[in-house]
């Protein structure tokens, strides 16, 4: 998308760039806390905070790319040519976005439920832990739909599919970590 961005009129790569690098500091931040809240002592308040972050960087990046769609159809920026095999590839491909929203939402339910059901810290911890294993179930999908729209893509030097599954695999031990915390802490 970065790369698109060049296409752009001034004022709005301004805006795109400064959406970007805002959520890439949210995220950022959201690690911080992440390593603050799984240091110890264990702080449930600075989890809780990584979560809410981690979602604010992810809102910050889906505006750049809304405000991309929005260049491409109000007729301020070209579309990109794309071939008919290649557009039928990506609508086929479609499918694996849609199913991407099952395990974040099932992640988001298990957080409410988890946090109900366990008081104190066990019940956010769990359902953070539950919240990060949807994240990761999520990533997997969209990582099909972005190996058809994208496949010689690279990011740091790797290919998207690798860079996927980094995250996911650093989510999942994230997400076990917080699931061992959760039992391992004393109860009220």
């Amino acid at each position: 998308m970065v790369s698109s961005m060049t296409r752009w009129p001034l004022p709005w790569r301004i805006l795109g760039y400064a959406l970007i690098s805002l959520g890439v500091l949210v995220w950022a931040g959201a690690g911080a806390s992440l390593a603050a809240g799984l240091g110890p002592p264990t702080s449930p308040d600075a989890l809780t905070a990584a979560a809410v972050l981690a979602a604010g960087g992810l809102v910050l990046i889906v505006a750049a790319v809304g405000l991309s769609i929005f260049l491409v159809r109000s007729g301020r920026v070209a579309r990109s040519p794309v071939s008919p095999d290649m557009r039928a590839a990506i609508r086929r491909s479609l499918k694996w976005v849609w199913l991407s929203y099952l395990p974040l939402t099932a992640g988001v339910a298990w957080w409410l439920f988890a946090a109900k059901e366990w008081p104190g810290q066990r019940g956010s911890l769990l359902g953070e832990s539950g919240f990060m294993f949807g994240l990761a179930g999520s990533a997997a999908f969209i990582s099909r739909f972005m190996s058809v729209v994208a496949p010689g893509r690279r990011l740091v030097g790797k290919s998207f599919g690798t860079n996927t599954l980094l995250m996911a695999a650093f989510t999942v031990v994230s997400a076990i970590v917080l699931a061992v915390l959760a039992f391992a802490s004393p109860q009220p």
